[in-house]
């Protein structure tokens, strides 16, 4: 980031205050450009090393906390450098990067309402200073301010319609409301920017979280199209196993579950609910294989007991049946 003060605007400051001192003045220049030189080398703890040097010749010289802070900000030394900044706009208040840097520091410190009203008064000068305002937006989330930290987000794609943070970013405040649509639509603006497996993920999320048959039709695609790009994960496929249930495509869920179960072998619930789909998909041998998986990794399984007991009754093992259905009652103690 590229927040110094430019060495003419230090001179021109420096020779209007000390005029009246030539000495003065010189000492002024001297440090104007070592600090400049400094600050282009980000040589930040030299900065730091020589500041007893530069109070000493110049005791009158503000610049010296404006470049304190800078240094200590760079260094990770945030409250050092809230503290200089602070002693420099005692002094000085028309160098709006003081208020940026501070606000940074405040930032780092999750001090949300300090920086906040920093970056504010920052941006009455540069209105248009993108990053300043995504920075001001993530205060804004510390705060769980959402309303506000989705309309800032609003005012940086006003000015920059294809930043993908903003968008993006905007997308998880609005799903953070229920805002499905609007996640939709945010989302939909990145696809078209760019094929992200994360995105179409999310965006099926959020048209299964609509729950309307058009909309989970449409969650599958976007997993399915999250799947081709690479994503082969377990959120991924419980996520459209659980689609394809709510829509009655059982075989389909049951290929999720097959992938999910070659991701974690031993996965009791993976087992019990392909074995559910099986059974529903009239495939009744290939069912009762997961039920009695199911019952091998957890022997205390009720419900898997209860659709084995139906998959042997679809299968004609009535003595297999009934056995399973007394282990239900012993279970249970029904």
């Amino acid at each position: 980031m590229k927040k110094t003060i430019s060495t003419l605007c230090l001179a021109l400051f420096s020779w209007g205050a000390f005029a009246q001192n030539n000495s003065e003045a010189e000492n002024t220049n001297k440090w104007i450009d070592t600090y400049s030189t400094l600050n282009q080398a980000k040589d930040w703890s030299g900065m730091l090393a020589k500041m007893s040097e530069c109070r000493a010749e110049v005791p009158n010289w503000e610049f010296a906390d404006y470049y304190e802070g800078i240094a200590n900000y760079n260094l990770k030394n945030y409250q050092k450098a809230v503290e200089a900044l602070s002693a420099f706009l005692q002094k000085n208040t028309v160098t709006p990067a003081a208020y940026l840097f501070r606000a940074n520091a405040y930032l780092e410190m999750n001090e949300a309402d300090f920086a906040i009203k920093d970056y504010d008064e920052y941006l009455k000068s540069a209105p248009g200073d993108v990053p300043a305002m995504l920075s001001k937006a993530q205060a804004r989330m510390i705060n769980k301010d959402y309303a506000n930290y989705i309309a800032d987000l609003t005012a940086v794609l006003a000015i920059e319609p294809s930043n993908m943070d903003a968008l993006t970013n905007r997308a998880s405040a609005y799903a953070i409301q229920k805002d499905w649509n609007a996640v939709i639509a945010d989302l939909t603006t990145a696809i078209a920017m760019k094929e992200d497996a994360n995105f179409f993920y999310d965006r099926g999320f959020a048209q299964y979280s609509l729950k309307t048959p058009e909309s989970i039709a449409a969650a599958i695609a976007d997993f399915t199209k999250a799947e081709q790009l690479g994503m082969t994960t377990e959120k991924l496929y419980t996520s459209r196993a659980q689609c394809n249930k709510m829509l009655k495509k059982f075989a389909e869920e049951a290929e999720d579950y097959t992938k999910l179960l070659a991701i974690d072998a031993a996965n009791v619930n993976y087992y019990y609910n392909r074995g559910v789909a099986l059974f529903k998909s009239n495939k009744f041998k290939e069912a009762l294989a997961d039920f009695d998986k199911a019952i091998e990794i957890n022997p205390k399984h009720v419900n898997a007991y209860k659709y084995r007991a139906n998959t042997k009754g679809k299968l004609g093992d009535k003595a297999g049946q009934a056995a399973d259905a007394a282990k239900v009652k012993e279970l249970t103690g029904a």
